[in-house]
């Protein structure tokens, strides 16, 4: 049984992520989705309309003639995406990319707090 866990140990350390890497993942994920926010809102106030992702859902209704019943049916679903244009109040979004960007400094700092958190702790016996 040992034999095996000294067999799969260097297999189970390839999977593992260094822990600088996720305690940065970790402290700056607000910090990157705050980023996207800015990026999204400063192409929609460029463009002047954002695309909207819709998603359909039809249903195919048939006979199953490999069932054991005659009179069984079988559904095969399948799923439509298309975007549409969507016209945006301008101001508005860059508003929203202003107000985003307003709150950078204090993410940063807060992500550099819980990073140099998570690497103590991760040092601690």
């Amino acid at each position: 049984m040992t034999a095996r866990i000294f067999l799969l140990a260097p297999l189970l350390a390839a999977c593992t992520v260094p822990v600088e890497d996720a305690c940065f993942a970790q402290a700056t994920r607000e910090l990157a989705t705050v980023h996207a926010l800015i990026a999204q809102a400063e192409d929609a106030a460029a463009r002047g309309y954002r695309r909207v992702d819709e998603t359909w859902v039809d249903l195919d209704v048939s006979d199953c003639y490999a069932t054991l019943s005659p009179r069984s049916i079988c559904t095969t679903q399948y799923e439509t995406r298309r975007g549409r244009a969507v016209a945006v109040d301008v101001a508005a979004e860059e508003r929203i990319a202003a107000d985003l960007r307003a709150r950078l400094p204090g993410l940063k700092a807060r992500a550099r707090t819980d990073y140099d958190a998570c690497m103590a702790s991760a040092q601690a016996p």
